[in-house]
């Protein structure tokens, strides 16, 4: 299948993105609610106000990710460029996590955060020349 400008669309790869995206959703509530227990736990290292502010960033970027990855599934196309962005976050993250000795994160990070661009790009309609902002 085509768009307007004879590039392919491949829907295979937008399920293939949508379901990086998710596994992302997935693994950020999972560490948020990891840390919960752990702090629960009193094995926890950093502060409370700190590991509190971590675990609802954890949860939180969770859902906003499967809220995007609904969002693309239902083929809205405003969420194209909120779900870019998120997307595009991650990149300076998986660099800190470079920076910090951490590689086996920093792949996962970066990988998935490349993953989700690309696949969604190609699997992505383009947007037609008439819509707004288009």
């Amino acid at each position: 299948m085509a768009d307007e400008t004879g590039e392919p669309r491949d829907p295979r790869l937008m399920r293939a993105g949508l379901a990086v995206l998710l596994a992302q959703a997935v693994a950020l509530v999972a560490a948020g609610i990891w840390l919960g227990i752990h702090a629960a736990t009193g094995a926890h290292v950093t502060s409370g106000g700190i590991l509190a502010l971590d675990i609802i960033a954890a949860v939180g970027a969770g859902a906003l990710l499967a809220f995007l990855a609904r969002w693309l599934a239902r083929g809205s196309g405003a969420a194209r460029t909120p779900t870019f962005m998120c997307e595009a976050l991650c990149l300076p993250v998986g660099v800190g996590l470079i920076q910090g000795h951490r590689p086996g994160f920093a792949v996962a990070v970066l990988g998935s955060a490349v993953a989700v661009m690309l696949l969604l790009a190609r699997g992505l309609p383009a947007r037609d020349r008439y819509s707004a902002g288009g």
